[in-house]
């Protein structure tokens, strides 16, 4: 489905993954659409940052961990990104159960940015996956600790979602 980019060349290596640049094209394209006081784009990948925004969030819902987070990513879309324009936000803690449309043999979770993780009419443009410490570490009690957490697995999904986009182009002339 989607190409895996990963920042870290050699874990990637050992895992099979597809290599593919992070552009600064994409970078500057996300930033503009999605780049907030928790979200930032680099050649690292998805930066969440620990904002007092995201703080009050957590303390509101009382997240502690990666499951709380899922538990309220609703939330988390309706009151923080939607109010920003950032609609097209999409999060799953586990990879895995967006089968068949999964990314992969893995169960790191990720966010997908432009359409919906595992929505065949609506792909996601673009994911980022926390892959390279999923199994040993809970990345929301990284963020809570060290005040940020990346999201280093790039995944390039744009052939995916263009192919979806003309389909419901071709489908509103008929």
């Amino acid at each position: 489905m989607g190409r895996l980019v990963k920042v870290k060349q050699s874990t990637a290596r050992q895992k099979g993954c597809v290599m593919n640049k992070l552009t600064q094209k994409i970078i500057d394209e996300l930033n503009q659409q999605y780049g907030c006081s928790f979200f930032a784009f680099s050649e690292k990948g998805l930066t969440i940052k620990f904002s007092d925004e995201l703080k009050e969030f957590f303390d509101e819902y009382d997240i502690k961990s990666e499951m709380d987070f899922s538990d309220h990513f609703g939330s988390f879309r309706d009151f923080l990104c939607i109010p920003k324009g950032m609609d097209m936000v999409s999060f799953c803690s586990d990879n895995d159960e967006l089968y068949p449309k999964h990314f992969g043999m893995t169960n790191a979770p990720l966010f997908g940015f432009n359409g919906l993780l595992g929505c065949e009419e609506s792909p996601v443009e673009y994911a980022f996956m926390y892959f390279n410490s999923y199994q040993v570490l809970d990345w929301v009690k990284v963020l809570i600790e060290s005040e940020e957490v990346t999201f280093e697995t790039f995944i390039d999904n744009s052939d995916e979602y263009e192919k979806a986009q003309q389909i419901y182009i071709e489908q509103q002339g008929e």
